[in-house]
Formats: structure tokens, C-alpha cells, sequence
């Protein structure tokens, strides 16, 4: 998972107008051919810099290595009409100091 670093927007992205993303990742985690199951990546140090404006929030992309292709890796939509329980969130666990 990496940050993207420009801005887009969702009406008009394209592949060929995507925006650029940092080359180190937030987060690594493996992703298993036929695993259905919720996936979830820590990016703590990104939601921090978001929160505190040190860090210019254009959201995170994700990108395969070489061991796999997500073309072999479905996820679902945020626009999935036949189980919106399936669609793709975003969880945030904090504490108060």
C-alpha cells in the first residue's frame, strides 16, 4: 500500500491519468490467491501525518510485488450493489493520550 502523492479525483480517473505515489510502501501484508476474506494494512504513520497536516492527504493506492498480480486478485467496490456488506472500509483505532 502506498500514499498517493497528487491530486486526482474519482469522476474522471483514468489508468492513464492516475496520480503518482510515493515508491516506498505504507504497509506491506500478503494478499493469497482464492483467500475470500477482509485484508487490512496498518498505516498508522500516514493517518498521523494526515491528523497533524504533515502530510498531504490524497489517499493510498494498492500496488502488487513481484510474487503476485492483483490482476489475479479481486476486490470489491465501493459501489457493490449485490452485497454492500462486502464493500471496502475504512477502520480507525486511536486512543486519547
Amino acid at each position: 500500500m502506498f500514499k498517493i502523492t497528487g491530486n486526482w479525483e474519482e469522476n474522471t480517473i483514468t489508468w492513464n491519468n492516475q496520480p503518482d505515489y510515493h515508491p516506498l510502501p505504507e504497509s506491506m501484508g500478503p494478499v493469497v490467491m482464492g483467500d475470500v476474506t477482509w485484508l487490512s494494512w496498518d498505516i498508522s504513520a500516514l493517518l498521523q501525518g494526515w491528523v497533524d497536516g504533515s502530510i498531504g492527504n490524497h489517499g493510498i493506492v494498492l500496488e502488487s510485488s513481484d510474487t503476485i498480480s492483483f490482476s489475479e486478485v479481486f476486490f470489491r467496490s465501493s459501489d457493490n450493489l449485490d452485497n454492500p456488506g462486502q464493500r471496502p472500509k475504512l477502520e480507525i483505532t486511536y486512543y486519547i493520550p
